[in-house]
């Protein structure tokens, strides 16, 4: 769940492959988020991910989970995140079998 900040926004500059800048840029025009937007809200999703004591204990709960997330973000663009899913799943797939 992304929160509202009540404190005012303090500047951090931070430095990172040039790479990985393309990636969030390309990531946040297809959110259609500057990429402040874009970087501001990975991080507050990645506070929010349960820890591994909160996890969901079935299958079922994690769709649940995973469902919640995507309604809660309500930005989200259902091909692009269809693709996405798609392409992750193959990856970890992939990954499993060369192992």
């Amino acid at each position: 769940m992304l929160h509202v900040m009540s404190s005012p926004q303090i500047p951090y500059p931070v430095r990172m492959p040039h790479e990985l800048r393309e990636r969030l840029s390309e990531q946040a025009k297809l959110n259609n988020r500057s990429l402040h937007a874009e970087i501001v809200g990975i991080l507050q999703r990645a506070i929010d991910l349960p820890s591994a004591d909160t996890a969901p204990a079935t299958t079922g709960d994690l769709a649940d989970a995973i469902v919640t997330r995507i309604v809660q973000a309500q930005a989200i663009n259902e091909d692009r995140l269809a693709e996405s899913i798609a392409s992750k799943v193959g990856e970890r797939l992939r990954a499993g079998t060369a192992q």
